[in-house]
């Protein structure tokens, strides 16, 4: 059971971060498609999309398709739990990480990926040279969705309460995150305009398509 239960039943611990996990990606007590394919592509390590069936199979037999609230979430890892999962543990495990949850009884290896750390075998695949890895910003035709964040992209972000046209400074994959920056909104260059950059979760509902907020 990998730690996760106890008497067909979801461990105290377990539950408790589960509900650290439901509340870092909920907004109004439901977790939505497009923060789901956040949770998804955590706690999987891969990128997912919104229609991807683990997405859609948790929306739909947990909540109402579109959304789902925290006992639903809690029921639908809990069924996941007593059924036979080899990936369970890694992923909750991925989860915990990223939202600071931590269980009673972590083991050492635990505790680094809870402070964003690890030890890497030096001759592992998962390692490569800086950046060789990254995705080019020229290759706009394999993008897959707005979400699919590459440098220099133009979006649309909400900073500190205001609606700014943007642009794409950084993408982190492993922590699901985007470093925008605002751009000068005005025809011609201006020595009083001043930047603003802010990390934002991929999933944020305060990122949109570049002119759709920003123009309204």
């Amino acid at each position: 059971d990998g730690g996760w239960l106890t008497e067909k039943q979801l461990t105290p611990e377990a539950k408790a971060a589960l509900e650290t996990v439901f509340k870092r990606y909920a907004t109004g007590g439901k977790i939505d498609k497009p923060a789901m394919r956040g949770l998804m592509s955590c706690a999987t390590n891969m990128l997912v999309q919104e229609d991807n069936w683990q997405v859609t199979d948790l929306l739909t037999k947990y909540g109402d398709g579109q959304a789902v609230e925290q006992e639903g979430f809690l029921k639908y890892w809990k069924n996941k739990a007593v059924s036979p999962n080899a990936w369970l543990e890694d992923e909750l495990t991925r989860l915990f990480a990223r939202v600071g949850a931590s269980l009673t009884g972590q083991s050492e290896e635990d505790k680094l990926l809870a402070q964003g750390r690890e030890w890497i075998p030096r001759n592992s695949p998962r390692l490569a040279q800086y950046r060789s890895n990254e995705y080019s910003y020229r290759v706009a035709q394999d993008k897959t969705g707005f979400r699919d964040f590459r440098r220099y992209d133009n979006l649309d972000a909400n900073i500190e309460g205001s609606w700014q046209q943007c642009e794409v400074q950084e993408v982190n994959w492993e922590e699901m995150t985007v470093l925008v920056q605002t751009r000068n909104a005005g025809a011609s260059w201006s020595a009083s305009f001043r930047p603003q950059r802010e990390w934002f979760p991929m999933e944020s509902p305060r990122l949109a398509e570049f002119e759709t907020k920003s123009l309204e």
